[in-house]
């Protein structure tokens, strides 16, 4: 073997263990929060900022198809997302692609918030749901009393199982802007998301039965 083709070959070997170490310990990150009613929460810090990311894993009995309309369907947001008062749809780019417009209830004394998030979804040949969803700058103008979020990002990975039900793998960070410390945000960052997808599931397969 020569010289060059051997010191190559030990350097890709490395770089690769190198890849698999950062990957497992990324993996691993995740502390389990929350475990309640088959939905787990999962938090950690991320590498950009000091308020906690989530992950929530769960199953749900609904088709694919019924969740894509669901998710779909902005107006009615407001009957599970944690807190939300309003959610109205801005803009339909496509079928696949959308702005939409919220606002959140913050508990006094605190100022509500607002958000505009821009969302794109797909379904692969496996029959697997993709989302990502990020705050969006294409409506700047500002309401007077809320506090615009400008920090957000989401994804949601939904595979369909054997036995008929969906499995759901979600992912979020958030920054609520405004004077709130980040040991004060982190101490409660399993509320909204847990309490999101317990009211999702429930609507979703409500609708599911109907």
């Amino acid at each position: 073997m020569k010289p060059n083709y051997l010191i190559s070959h030990v350097v890709v070997l490395l770089t690769f263990m190198m890849w698999s170490q950062v990957s497992i310990a990324q993996v691993d990150d995740w502390k389990l929060v929350r475990e309640d009613e088959g939905i787990k929460v999962f938090s950690r810090i991320g590498e950009t900022s000091s308020i906690k990311e989530i992950r929530i894993t769960c199953s749900v009995k609904s088709s694919m198809e019924h969740l894509e309309s669901f998710l779909s369907d902005v107006p009615k947001y407001a009957d599970w997302v944690y807190k939300c008062d309003t959610s109205l749809l801005l803009k339909q780019i496509s079928n696949t692609e959308i702005i939409y417009y919220i606002t959140l209830n913050f508990p006094f004394p605190m100022t509500d918030r607002d958000l505009v998030i821009h969302s794109k979804h797909s379904i692969d040949s496996l029959g697997v749901y993709r989302s990502h969803s990020a705050a969006s700058t294409e409506f700047p103008t500002k309401a007077s009393d809320f506090i615009r979020i400008s920090q957000f990002e989401s994804t949601w990975e939904i595979s369909p199982q054997s036995d008929g039900t969906l499995y759901i793998d979600y992912f979020a960070h958030s920054d609520p802007g405004g004077d709130l410390p980040a040991w004060l945000i982190n101490m409660a960052i399993d509320q909204g998301p847990y309490h999101t997808m317990k009211q999702f599931i429930e609507q979703l397969e409500k609708g599911s039965v109907e």
